[in-house]
Protein backbone atom coordinates (compact mmCIF):
# COMPACT_ATOMS: atom_id res chain seq x y z
CA UNK A 1 0.00 0.00 0.00
CA UNK A 2 1.28 3.27 -1.33
CA UNK A 3 1.73 5.90 1.62
CA UNK A 4 -0.38 8.69 1.51
CA UNK A 5 2.00 11.96 2.61
CA UNK A 6 5.81 11.55 2.77
CA UNK A 7 7.64 13.49 4.81
CA UNK A 8 11.41 15.00 5.16
CA UNK A 9 13.44 13.97 8.13
CA UNK A 10 17.13 14.54 9.60
CA UNK A 11 17.99 10.53 10.64
CA UNK A 12 19.95 10.48 14.00
CA UNK A 13 22.90 8.03 14.48
CA UNK A 14 22.97 5.23 16.64
CA UNK A 15 24.90 6.96 19.47
CA UNK A 16 22.50 9.87 19.45
CA UNK A 17 19.76 7.12 19.91
CA UNK A 18 21.42 5.30 22.47
CA UNK A 19 22.03 8.77 24.47
CA UNK A 20 18.48 9.57 24.02
CA UNK A 21 16.94 6.37 24.81
CA UNK A 22 19.72 6.28 28.22
CA UNK A 23 17.83 10.13 28.99
CA UNK A 24 14.88 8.80 28.56
CA UNK A 25 15.10 5.78 31.40
CA UNK A 26 15.85 8.79 33.63
CA UNK A 27 12.63 10.34 33.18
CA UNK A 28 9.77 7.72 32.85
CA UNK A 29 9.58 4.26 34.09
CA UNK A 30 8.21 1.38 32.44
CA UNK A 31 4.89 1.85 33.40
CA UNK A 32 4.28 5.06 32.43
CA UNK A 33 4.54 3.93 28.37
CA UNK A 34 1.71 4.22 26.20
CA UNK A 35 0.91 1.96 23.66
CA UNK A 36 -1.76 2.35 20.66
CA UNK A 37 -3.45 -1.05 19.80
CA UNK A 38 -4.44 1.14 16.28
CA UNK A 39 -1.40 3.16 15.88
CA UNK A 40 1.86 0.96 15.17
CA UNK A 41 4.06 3.80 15.74
CA UNK A 42 2.61 5.03 19.00
CA UNK A 43 4.49 2.28 21.21
CA UNK A 44 5.90 3.34 24.28
CA UNK A 45 10.24 4.22 23.68
CA UNK A 46 10.42 5.62 20.18
CA UNK A 47 14.08 6.23 20.57
CA UNK A 48 15.38 4.12 18.18
CA UNK A 49 13.74 5.30 15.61
CA UNK A 50 14.91 8.95 16.66
CA UNK A 51 15.02 11.90 13.98
CA UNK A 52 13.90 15.12 13.64
CA UNK A 53 11.24 15.48 11.14
CA UNK A 54 11.47 18.54 9.18
CA UNK A 55 8.76 18.54 6.67
CA UNK A 56 4.97 16.37 6.52
CA UNK A 57 2.58 16.90 3.96
CA UNK A 58 4.72 16.13 0.42
CA UNK A 59 2.92 13.98 -2.03
CA UNK A 60 5.08 10.22 -2.26
CA UNK A 61 6.73 11.19 -5.72
CA UNK A 62 8.24 14.38 -4.18
CA UNK A 63 11.07 11.54 -3.55
CA UNK A 64 11.60 11.49 -6.96
CA UNK A 65 11.68 15.21 -7.66
CA UNK A 66 15.38 15.79 -8.40
CA UNK A 67 15.47 19.52 -7.50
CA UNK A 68 14.06 18.54 -4.01
CA UNK A 69 16.72 15.67 -3.74
CA UNK A 70 19.85 18.02 -4.65
CA UNK A 71 18.65 20.57 -1.94
CA UNK A 72 18.59 17.53 0.30
CA UNK A 73 21.92 16.53 -1.09
CA UNK A 74 23.06 20.17 -0.36
CA UNK A 75 21.98 20.51 2.87
CA UNK A 76 24.80 20.87 6.24
CA UNK A 77 23.49 20.78 9.77
CA UNK A 78 26.56 20.46 11.28
CA UNK A 79 25.31 20.46 14.87
CA UNK A 80 21.61 19.97 16.98
CA UNK A 81 21.64 22.22 19.72
CA UNK A 82 19.06 19.98 22.42
CA UNK A 83 16.28 22.04 24.56
CA UNK A 84 14.21 21.71 27.41
CA UNK A 85 12.39 18.57 27.58
CA UNK A 86 8.55 19.21 26.17
CA UNK A 87 5.52 17.21 26.20
CA UNK A 88 2.97 17.21 23.94
CA UNK A 89 -0.87 16.25 24.22
CA UNK A 90 -1.89 13.16 22.18
CA UNK A 91 -4.50 12.29 19.95
CA UNK A 92 -7.81 13.35 22.16
CA UNK A 93 -5.70 13.57 25.64
CA UNK A 94 -5.35 10.04 25.16
CA UNK A 95 -2.17 10.29 25.82
CA UNK A 96 0.99 12.29 25.57
CA UNK A 97 4.51 12.67 23.72
CA UNK A 98 7.36 13.65 25.24
CA UNK A 99 10.17 15.39 23.02
CA UNK A 100 13.26 17.41 23.65
CA UNK A 101 12.79 20.64 21.84
CA UNK A 102 15.55 21.26 19.28
CA UNK A 103 16.71 24.85 19.68
CA UNK A 104 17.95 26.71 16.55
CA UNK A 105 20.19 29.30 17.05
CA UNK A 106 20.45 31.04 13.34
CA UNK A 107 17.24 29.50 12.22
CA UNK A 108 19.24 27.01 9.70
CA UNK A 109 16.32 24.50 10.02
CA UNK A 110 13.51 26.91 9.43
CA UNK A 111 15.18 27.87 6.29
CA UNK A 112 15.55 24.55 5.22
CA UNK A 113 11.59 23.44 6.29
CA UNK A 114 10.53 26.77 4.03
CA UNK A 115 12.76 26.04 0.55
CA UNK A 116 10.78 21.85 1.48
CA UNK A 117 7.31 23.91 1.62
CA UNK A 118 7.91 25.06 -1.99
CA UNK A 119 7.72 21.22 -3.29
CA UNK A 120 4.54 20.68 -0.97
CA UNK A 121 0.65 21.42 -2.68
CA UNK A 122 -0.09 22.31 1.37
CA UNK A 123 3.07 24.31 2.04
CA UNK A 124 0.94 25.97 5.15
CA UNK A 125 -0.05 22.58 6.51
CA UNK A 126 1.74 23.71 9.54
CA UNK A 127 3.57 25.16 11.99
CA UNK A 128 7.59 24.20 12.41
CA UNK A 129 8.54 23.05 15.84
CA UNK A 130 12.02 21.16 15.64
CA UNK A 131 11.63 18.66 18.57
CA UNK A 132 13.07 15.23 18.51
CA UNK A 133 10.16 12.53 19.68
CA UNK A 134 11.85 10.08 22.59
CA UNK A 135 8.31 8.29 23.90
CA UNK A 136 4.24 8.12 24.04
CA UNK A 137 3.62 8.33 27.39
CA UNK A 138 0.05 7.46 29.51
CA UNK A 139 -2.44 11.12 29.96
CA UNK A 140 -1.49 11.49 33.42
CA UNK A 141 2.50 11.42 33.67
CA UNK A 142 3.96 14.57 34.51
CA UNK A 143 7.83 15.10 34.46
CA UNK A 144 9.69 14.47 37.03
CA UNK A 145 10.75 17.71 39.34
CA UNK A 146 14.09 16.80 39.09
CA UNK A 147 15.63 16.04 35.45
CA UNK A 148 18.82 15.08 33.66
CA UNK A 149 20.84 17.80 32.57
CA UNK A 150 20.75 17.32 28.81
CA UNK A 151 23.99 17.41 26.12
CA UNK A 152 23.65 20.80 24.54
CA UNK A 153 24.37 19.55 21.43
CA UNK A 154 24.47 16.78 19.63
CA UNK A 155 27.35 16.39 16.41
CA UNK A 156 25.45 16.07 13.18
CA UNK A 157 28.56 14.41 11.45
CA UNK A 158 26.26 11.70 10.69
CA UNK A 159 23.09 12.76 9.84
CA UNK A 160 21.32 12.00 7.04
CA UNK A 161 18.28 14.19 5.15
CA UNK A 162 15.79 11.74 3.95
CA UNK A 163 12.38 11.42 2.17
Amino acid sequence: MKPEVAYVELTLPDNVKEYLRTILKQVVNEDQFYTSSVMPHINGDVTIKSHLKLFYGLEPEAAKNEELLNLLKSTEVKELLLGEFMLLNGYQNLYKILTVKVVESERNLTTLVNKIRKFSPRPNSYEFKPHITLAYVTADYSLPITQPVLKESISTQDLQVSI
